[in-house]
C-alpha cells in the first residue's frame, strides 16, 4: 500500500523506545526468494540491535514477529513495488510497499527512520491534480505511479450551475456557440463580463472548498482546463504551489488513465526545472546568507523553520546529536550509542515547517563537498 500524509504524519509522531524501521529493496518481477533473503537479513541484523538495548533473543523476536510472519506469505510477495519499508513499535506494525528504491538498513532508536521516503511525501513525488470543467470538478491525489480520486462533493460546488441564482445567469450556460458561461469553458464564443465574473464567483468556492482540506499542503498542484481558464483561477487562489504548466483542454474529455500521464509528463518537467533553479541560483544565495551547506548551520536553520529547499545526499548518514533547547549540534565521527543521523533530524524539522525535501546522489547537490545544501526562506 502506499502511504498517504496522514498515515506519514502518525510515523512522524510516534515517539516510543524502541522504534523499529527497515528498508529493502524489492522486485516488480516476483523475484521473491531474493526479496524475501533481504528481509530476512535486516530482520536478523533488527533483532541483534534490540538485543543491544537489552531485550532478550526471544523478546526481540517477538517484538519482530509480525515481519517474520510475510516470509511465509508467499502471495503478498507476488505483489511488490520497487521497495519494502517497515515500522514497528510497541503495538505498532505498519509496512509500505513504495514506488521508490531502498538500500537495505536498519535503524532502531526512540522515532522512525523517515528520510528516506520523506522527498515522496514533502513534494517530490506527491502531486494534486485539479480538473476545472463547466459541468464537474475533480480533484486527485498522485504519485508517480498512482493517481486517486479524492471526495471532494462536500467541499466545493457541484458545477457551474449551482451556484447560480440568477435567471439570466443560468440562461448564458445553455449558449455553446453563440457565446456566455459555456463558451468560456469550451474556449470558443462571446462572453461578457457578468459571465467571466460568475465563473470568478465559481471558481472562488472552489478555492475556498479545496482549502480547508490544502491548507498545510505544499505538494505541486496541476491545474487541467482550458488555457485561458488558468490563470483566472492561479489569481484567485490561495494556494501556494500550483504548477505553470496546465493540462490543456476540456477535462471532462479526458480519462483518469491520460490526466494521470499528462500530469507526469508536466511534474517531471517541473520538478528537474526546480533542482536547476535551486543549483543555479545557491552561490549567489550563499552569498547573501541565504544559503548553507554547513550541517550544523542546517540542523539549527530546519529547527528554526528557516529552510525553503532541503537538498540531502540519499546515500549518506551524518551521525550525532542536537540538543533543540540549547541549539547544540555535536558531530560524531562515528556512530555512537546516542547518535542520531543528523540529516534526518534536519528532514523531519524541514517537512514540520512546509519546506521541501529532496533525496540527490552526491554529485548532484549545488555543493557536492557537502552531504546537506539548504536554501532559507530569509538571510
Amino acid at each position: 500500500m502506499l502511504i498517504t500524509k496522514k498515515e506519514f504524519n502518525r510515523l512522524l509522531a510516534y515517539h516510543d523506545d524502541p522504534a523499529v524501521s527497515i528498508y529493502v529493496p524489492t522486485s516488480r518481477e516476483s523475484d521473491f526468494q531474493k526479496d524475501q533473503l533481504y528481509l530476512k537479513n535486516t530482520l536478523k541484523e533488527a533483532g541483534k540491535k534490540l538485543e543491544k538495548k537489552g531485550m532478550s533473543s526471544k523478546e526481540a523476536h517477538k517484538f519482530l514477529v509480525n515481519a517474520h510472519l510475510l516470509m511465509d506469505d508467499q502471495e503478498y510477495w507476488n505483489h511488490l513495488s520497487d521497495g519494502l519499508a517497515i515500522f514497528i513499535g510497541k503495538d505498532f506494525f505498519h509496512k509500505f510497499e513504495l514506488p521508490l528504491s531502498f538500500t537495505e538498513q536498519v535503524i532502531v532508536s526512540d522515532q522512525f527512520y523517515l528520510r528516506p521516503i520523506m522527498p515522496m511525501m514533502s513534494g517530490e513525488g506527491r502531486f494534486f491534480l485539479l480538473a476545472l470543467s463547466q459541468n464537474e470538478v475533480k480533484f486527485f491525489e498522485g504519485t508517480k505511479y498512482s493517481i486517486t480520486p479524492v471526495i471532494i462533493d462536500d467541499l466545493v460546488p457541484q458545477d457551474m450551475e449551482s451556484i447560480l441564482i440568477d435567471a439570466g445567469a443560468k440562461e448564458s450556460l445553455q449558449h455553446h456557440s453563440g457565446g456566455g458561461i459555456s463558451a468560456i469553458f469550451h474556449g470558443q464564443g462571446r462572453t461578457t463580463d457578468d459571465d467571466m465574473k460568475n465563473v470568478r464567483k465559481y471558481f472562488r468556492q472552489i478555492d475556498k472548498g479545496l482549502m480547508t482540506m490544502l491548507h498545510d499542503e505544499s505538494a505541486p498542484m496541476i491545474i487541467a482546463a482550458v488555457d485561458h481558464l488558468v490563470p483566472v483561477f492561479k489569481d484567485i487562489s490561495a494556494y501556494d504551489n500550483i504548477v505553470h504548466e496546465n493540462i490543456s483542454g476540456n477535462p471532462e474529455d479526458a480519462s483518469t488513465v491520460d490526466l494521470h500521464e499528462r500530469a507526469m509528463n508536466i511534474l517531471k518537467t517541473f520538478q528537474e526545472g526546480k533542482k536547476d533553479e535551486i543549483k543555479n541560483n545557491f552561490n549567489e544565495l550563499l552569498s547573501s546568507d541565504q544559503a548553507s551547506f554547513s550541517i550544523i548551520d542546517i540542523v539549527k536553520s530546519a529547527h528554526e523553520g528557516k529552510i525553503e529547499h532541503l537538498l540531502l545526499n540519499k546515500d549518506y548518514q551524518n551521525w550525532g546529536t542536537y540538543n533543540p533547547s540549547k541549539r547544540l549540534v555535536t558531530v560524531h565521527e562515528e556512530q555512537q550509542s546516542d547518535s542520531k543521523d543528523l540529516l534526518e533530524i534536519a528532514a523531519r524539522y524541514t517537512y514540520q515547517h512546509g519546506g521541501t525535501v529532496y533525496g540527490s546522489a552526491r554529485e548532484d547537490l549545488p555543493k557536492p563537498t557537502a552531504n546537506a545544501n539548504a536554501t532559507y526562506r530569509y538571510a
